[in-house]
């Protein structure tokens, strides 16, 4: 449950982040540049808390930064690894 939940938060703001970004004109996907930036860096800011709170890395980093990036596979890949 935590992780649909965090799932569909991360992918409404990411959806929101690509609609604020298609009026910025640009060669490159801004939108997915910003997001997959700051969800790496947020993702490597939360591991920690996560190991210490058994909520957290479903809710927070499995599923709103995998549901808000592109590194959601990723993600749970890694989860897995270290748990």
């Amino acid at each position: 449950m935590l992780i649909m939940l965090g799932g569909g938060l991360g992918a409404v703001v990411r959806a929101a982040i690509t609609q604020a970004c298609s009026r910025i004109p640009s060669e490159i996907p801004i939108a997915t540049l910003i997001v997959n930036l700051a969800g790496s860096f947020a993702i490597s800011l939360l591991s920690g808390f996560a190991l210490s709170n058994e909520w957290a890395s479903p809710l927070l980093i499995v599923g709103f930064l995998g549901g808000l990036t592109t590194f959601s596979t990723l993600s749970l890949e890694l989860k897995n690894l270290l748990i």
